[in-house]
C-alpha cells in the first residue's frame, strides 16, 4: 500500500466508518510507508521527524488502537510485550514470527 497511501488514505479510512481526520490520516500514512512492522513509539518518533510535531504519542496509541478495531491494520505482540502495527491487505493470512530473534 506504500505506493499511494497518501491518496489513499482517506478513502481507506471512510471505508472503515472512520473521519478521516488529518491526525488519523497522517498516522495511517506514515504506518502505510513501513514495508514491516514498527511499535507506536518508532512510529511517532517518524512522524516527529516528518515535522508533525503536534502529534502527539497518546493520539498516536488512540489511532493505532481505532485502525485495529475497525480492521485496518494487524497488530503483532512481540515476546517482551510490546506490539507492533503494519498495515496488511484485506485477503486472510498469517503472521510468522521467529520465537529466537523476534523477526
Amino acid at each position: 500500500m506504500s505506493a499511494g497511501a497518501d491518496s489513499d488514505s482517506g478513502a481507506v479510512l471512510e471505508r472503515a466508518g472512520l473521519r478521516a481526520t488529518p491526525r488519523r490520516r497522517q498516522v495511517f500514512e506514515e504506518l502505510a510507508r513501513e514495508s514491516g512492522a514498527v511499535t507506536a513509539q518508532a512510529l511517532w518518533s517518524r512522524l516527529r521527524a516528518r515535522e508533525c510535531s503536534s502529534v502527539g504519542l497518546a493520539t498516536v496509541y488512540r489511532t493505532l488502537a481505532l485502525l485495529h478495531d475497525c480492521g485496518v491494520i494487524d497488530v503483532l505482540p512481540e515476546q517482551g510485550g510490546e506490539l507492533r502495527y503494519r498495515v496488511c491487505g484485506e485477503a486472510h493470512h498469517h503472521h510468522l514470527v521467529c520465537s529466537r530473534c523476534d523477526r
